[in-house]
């Protein structure tokens, strides 16, 4: 027998009647509450109500096809919907986006756009207090109406871990349609809106959205049904069998052409802290222009997801560049946004590898073997994990690695005993491995010559 059933959104009810077909025993019906009978529940109902008035402005203005709103992006952040409210058990854990998986809440697909908020709440109240997750499951969620919902905590543009297909969850993302979609197709607005998130989301993590990838040793396609990965119905056959029409949509960015391009390069890619790397690039509209006065944000990928760290306008042909100085490596990416549409345009993100800047010295440039000599120095920014790689010179002139000393450094400085037992022209280089905040660095090679010890001659009798 099922743990138990999806949720079966009511909207406003005052009593609960079951039929069952056999007779079941300690059976128990869950309430979750999410149209706003307490304080909490109210902020957060005044919260859909203003997000509904202007998802139905919107809808007017399109024709009530809804698409335009769709393709725009304007993710509903926690806090519109009450999120907020419920605040995740623990903290988000992150993986990779390889794919994205397509479900359906299994809810009714009777609702105003007004219902959409508190039914992603209750979605959540649901997951985290009856199944005792530590938060919704799915990462975002789409209604008929091409509203998008953000869903697990942890960051809309990261790689947040969900709970929405068992076994692939930490290479995955999971985008939810509200209502059942067995018989009953998804509107276009949810379609385009579906398409278009997915296509956004995929690109963010530098993912393709059409073509195979093998994931935790299974095959899939970049856009895969619940049912691919797991045994279930889900996303439903009606929506299933749309799989390769959003496969389609979404290359072609989701239904809507985009309003540009934007390009970004980063010279050098690899720099030490406190160096400048150039970065620049080039806007085009989709009519061909490349305006002049327009702004770039140029932003940084960091825990809550990106922000922006330096803003310039564009200059003749569409072009900008900015001079940057960092003290820790990040993912940055340019970002423009369209001022008739709000809708935005992304360039590729490109990955800046920063090295802490070292310093070293020896105690001793020239030694008589066996020696003992210190290589002393700091790290910038301050590391704790610092090495020296001794290499010493063969007879073909090259230098090979012959140790390899390890040692931990204090506020950011460091000593190491390095002892020599033979003679010859010796490197020594001290290093840091790499970390989550910067790539590994290494100080400018120190040489030392040992030699051998003059040994007294015996005076003769």
């Amino acid at each position: 027998m099922p743990r138990g059933t999806e949720p079966a959104w009511t909207g406003g009810a005052d009593q609960f009647q079951l039929r069952v077909d056999r007779s079941i025993e300690r059976m128990r019906a869950h309430f979750v509450n999410s149209t706003g009978t307490t304080t909490a529940l109210g902020r957060a109902r005044a919260l859909a109500r203003r997000g509904a008035a202007a998802a139905k402005r919107l809808l007017g203005q399109t024709g009530g096809s809804g698409s335009d709103s769709a393709a725009r992006l304007n993710i509903i952040e926690r806090g519109e919907w009450g999120g907020d409210t419920l605040p995740p058990k623990s903290l988000p854990q992150y993986g990779a986006v390889k794919l994205a998986f397509v479900h359906h809440t299994v809810g009714t697909n009777d609702y105003g756009p007004e219902d959409s908020a508190a039914i992603v709440l209750a979605v959540a109240k649901f997951h985290r207090s009856v199944n005792g997750w530590s938060d919704i499951g799915y990462n975002l969620l789409v209604d008929k109406y091409g509203q998008v919902f953000e869903g697990r905590a942890g960051g809309i543009e990261r790689a947040v871990v969900g709970a929405q297909a068992a076994g692939f969850n930490s290479v995955s993302t999971g985008v939810a349609n509200l209502g059942t979609f067995s018989s009953v197709e998804q509107s276009e607005a949810g379609l385009n809106a579906l398409s278009a998130l997915i296509a956004w989301k995929l690109a963010l993590h530098g993912a393709p959205v059409i073509g195979k990838v093998t994931a935790n040793g299974k095959t899939f396609d970049r856009i895969s049904g619940h049912r691919d990965a797991n045994a279930t119905e889900c996303p439903g056959d009606a929506l299933y069998g749309e799989l390769p029409r959003i496969r389609s949509l979404a290359s072609s960015g989701g239904g809507l052409p985009s309003p540009g391009s934007l390009t970004l390069e980063a010279t050098p890619r690899r720099t030490v802290a406190g160096q400048v790397a150039a970065l620049s690039g080039m806007l085009s509209l989709a009519n061909g222009d490349a305006p002049d006065n327009r702004n770039i944000d140029l932003q940084a990928l960091g825990s809550k997801g990106y922000r922006t760290i330096a803003r310039r306008q564009t200059g003749a042909g569409g072009r900008w560049s900015v001079q940057l100085k960092r003290s820790r490596s990040a993912r940055v990416r340019a970002r423009y946004r369209d001022p008739s549409s709000g809708r935005h345009v992304y360039s590729p993100s490109v990955r800046l590898a920063v090295a802490p800047a070292i310093t070293a010295t020896v105690s001793q440039r020239r030694v008589r073997t066996p020696a003992t000599i210190q290589l002393t120095g700091a790290t910038n920014p301050r590391k704790q994990s610092i090495e020296a790689l001794i290499e010493r010179r063969g007879s073909n002139g090259s230098f090979s690695r012959i140790a390899t000393i390890k040692g931990r450094a204090r506020r950011g400085r460091f000593r190491l005993t390095v002892r020599l037992s033979r003679t010859g022209l010796y490197r020594i280089t001290a290093r840091t491995p790499s970390d989550p905040r910067n790539a590994s660095g290494s100080a400018r090679p120190l040489t030392v010559r040992a030699t051998t010890r003059r040994r007294r001659s015996r005076a003769r009798r």
